[in-house]
């Protein structure tokens, strides 16, 4: 019965496996969220920082925090696609209903069968 279940469940897992794969992450905003840190280090590690450098850094951390924006809303669609609440438990309960019915049949008029 359970792999019977997991067979009638698997095109919708599939489905949310694929949409999962292709919300990958941006490989160029992971680039440059590390070289924007690399910068950033340095610079606010510096005593007495002229205004212009505090500008740098202003407008570094402004670009910093919205790649993180970007990141967090892709992470939150990524889990929203494959981790909808009570997803996985309807396409459960459909594939055991589907089941069912393959399982027990309704009755069948037998009597047929004892006359002879």
């Amino acid at each position: 019965m359970g792999s019977a279940l997991i067979a009638l469940a698997l095109p919708s897992l599939i489905w949310q496996w694929r949409a999962f794969v292709n919300a990958r992450p941006s490989r160029k905003r992971d680039r440059a969220i590390v070289s924007l840190y690399s910068e950033l280090r340095p610079l606010m590690a510096r005593k007495n920082p002229s205004p212009e450098l505090e500008e740098r850094i202003r407008l570094r951390l402004a670009r910093l925090r919205e790649l993180q924006e970007e990141e967090a809303e892709e992470m939150r669609r990524r889990f929203e696609m494959v981790w909808k609440p009570g997803e996985g438990r309807k396409a459960l309960e459909e594939a055991k209903r589907i089941l069912a019915r393959y399982e027990d049949p309704p009755a069948t008029d037998s009597s047929f069968l004892h006359h002879g």
